[in-house]
């Protein structure tokens, strides 16, 4: 289940990288306005706080099927953007991937803490950001060649279809969809002189 997501986001990371961080700005400068993206973000990032607040209250048998369920909703924005660039419907597509992006954060940090043992957990963690990181790069890369082949907003929508074709493979994965939750134990971390 580490590597199927790992790698999964290292492509979902990409694709996001080139729809939505790249092309986003280009399709609003010339729709919602730079004022518009703006609050775009924002009300992303207050989707974020509140899933960090649901979290707080949830307790989970399948955390992590509800996490890939959450990076899911990210596809959302990204065909809003593509298909209909309305401040609204990008503003509350923006908020419930904001939601969505926070559940899996926490989520796969404590699948992570519960499943991975402590002394292997820093390695496993390492794997996770480089694999999850290393192709942020070529998405961006990728979007100037893409818009020249086709236009902006095909590209933008190619990017959800392939963001949400690729979270659900993650998400039916038989190892990510069948992780439960680690039985209730504490765990005690002793500091060493």
């Amino acid at each position: 289940w580490v590597w199927v997501v790992v790698l999964g986001f290292g492509v979902l990371n990409a694709v996001y990288a080139c729809g939505w961080v790249t092309l986003g700005p280009v399709v609003a400068d010339g729709t919602i306005g730079a004022d518009g993206w703006g609050f775009v973000l924002t009300v992303q990032a207050v989707g974020f706080l509140l899933g960090t607040v649901v979290m707080l209250r949830v307790s989970l048998r399948f955390p992590l099927r509800l996490g890939m369920i959450g990076a899911l909703g990210l596809a959302l924005p990204m065909a809003a953007l593509g298909v209909s660039p309305q401040f609204m419907v990008l503003a509350l597509a923006s908020f419930v991937a904001g939601i969505g992006l926070e559940l899996f954060g926490v989520t796969w940090e404590t699948s992570l803490q519960q499943h991975v043992p402590l002394d292997k957990l820093s390695r496993v963690a390492s794997y996770d950001m480089l694999g999850s990181i290393i192709a942020l790069p070529l998405g961006q890369l990728a979007a100037g060649p893409l818009v020249v082949w086709f236009d902006v907003r095909s590209v933008v929508v190619g990017c959800a279809v392939v963001y949400a074709a690729v979270a659900l493979a993650v998400l039916l994965a038989p190892s990510v969809w069948r992780l439960g939750a680690a039985p209730g134990e504490s765990v005690e971390v002793r500091a060493t002189p």
